[in-house]
C-alpha cells in the first residue's frame, strides 16, 4: 500500500513494485540552443525527428544497455531515457551549440516503469513514474514537463542568489539608516532581476502548454499530472511573488540612493557658496587699503 499521485491528488492504493525501471535524466545546459545548427549536426546520424522547438534522437541498444531516447528542447534542456553513457556523450556533442551555457550542471533523475496499476492513469510514487504504455509521444509529454521543472529550478537558484546578495540591505536601513551601495550596483542587480522576469514570463515555450499536446489531446492528462506533481505553476507564481518583493526592495534602495545623492548635491552647493563668500572676503581683505585710500 503506497501513496499514489493521480489527477492532482494523492490516494492510498495497492500498486506493484517497479520492475526493470528506466532512468530518465534531465539537465539544463544553456539558456537556449542553436536549433538549426543542432539539426544539421544530428540529422545525418538518422532515426531522429525535429520540430521548431523540440527534437528527439534514438540510439539502439548496445552492449547490454537498453535503447536510449534523447529529447532536446530549444530553451536549453536535454532529457534522456536510458543509458547515462549515451546521455553524457550527447551532452559533450551539443556543447558547441549552446547559447550562454550553464557554469554548473545539475542533473535530476527519475525512475520510470511500465506496469499495470490499479489506476487507468499515470501513477507517481516517490519520484517513480508508473506508465501503462511506452510510446514516443508519451515520453515527450513527460519529458517536456520535466524540462519545464528543471528550467524553473535554474530561475529559482538565480533568484535565491539575488536574495542572498540583497537581504542585508533592508537590515542596514533599519539599523543604520543607510546602505553602502552605489547607483551602478543597484542598476546591475535590477537589470538581472528584469532579465529573470522576462525569461520566466515571456518565454512561451517554457510556460505554455506545448503545441504537440494540442495535436495529441490524449496526452494532455499525463503532461498536466507530471507538471502538477512538480508544482510548476505554483513555483512560477512563487517566483513572480519573490521578484515583486525584490522590485519593492530595489525601489526603496533607489529612493534612498536618490535622497543621498540630493543631499550630497545640496552640500556641494552650500560648500561652493561658502567658497565663493570666502574668496570674496579674501579679495576684499587684500584690496581693503586700496578701497579705503581717498581718491584724489
Amino acid at each position: 500500500i503506497n501513496a499514489e499521485y493521480m489527477g492532482g491528488e494523492k490516494r492510498r492504493v495497492h500498486i506493484l513494485k517497479p520492475k526493470k525501471p528506466i532512468d530518465v535524466t534531465c539537465v539544463s545546459t544553456a539558456e537556449e540552443y542553436r536549433f538549426d545548427d543542432l539539426k544539421q549536426f544530428f540529422r545525418p546520424k538518422g532515426n531522429s525527428e525535429w520540430s521548431f522547438d523540440t527534437a528527439w534522437l534514438k540510439f539502439p541498444a548496445y552492449g547490454g544497455e537498453e535503447e536510449t531516447t534523447v529529447f532536446f528542447f530549444r530553451f536549453g534542456v536535454v532529457v534522456w531515457w536510458g543509458s547515462n553513457r549515451v546521455g553524457r556523450k550527447v551532452l559533450a556533442q551539443i556543447a558547441s551549440f549552446e547559447v550562454k551555457p550553464e557554469q554548473h550542471l545539475e542533473f535530476e533523475t527519475n525512475g520510470f516503469s511500465y506496469e499495470e496499476t490499479s489506476s487507468k492513469r499515470m501513477s507517481i510514487i516517490n519520484d517513480h513514474y508508473f506508465l501503462r504504455v511506452r510510446t514516443l509521444p508519451l515520453k515527450l509529454a513527460y519529458s517536456h514537463a520535466l524540462a519545464q521543472s528543471i528550467k524553473l529550478a535554474k530561475f529559482e537558484s538565480s533568484i535565491n542568489e539575488i536574495i542572498g546578495r540583497i537581504q542585508s540591505y533592508p537590515k542596514c536601513l533599519a539599523s543604520r539608516g543607510n546602505v553602502f551601495l552605489s547607483n551602478s550596483e543597484t542598476a546591475k542587480l535590477k537589470g538581472h532581476v528584469f532579465t529573470l522576469r522576462m525569461n520566466v514570463n515571456l518565454h512561451s515555450d517554457l510556460l505554455d502548454t506545448p503545441d504537440f499536446i494540442w495535436e495529441h489531446p490524449e496526452l494532455k492528462p499525463f503532461y498536466l499530472e507530471t507538471k502538477a506533481y512538480h508544482d510548476v505553476d505554483y513555483r512560477v507564481e512563487i517566483i513572480n511573488q519573490r521578484l515583486q518583493i525584490i522590485d519593492e526592495i530595489f525601489s526603496v534602495l533607489h529612493q534612498e540612493l536618490s535622497t543621498k545623492h540630493a543631499f550630497r548635491l545640496e552640500w556641494i552647493v552650500v560648500t561652493l557658496i561658502f567658497v565663493d563668500l570666502f574668496m570674496a572676503f579674501v579679495w576684499i581683505y587684500n584690496h581693503m587699503p586700496m578701497l579705503l585710500r581717498p581718491h584724489l
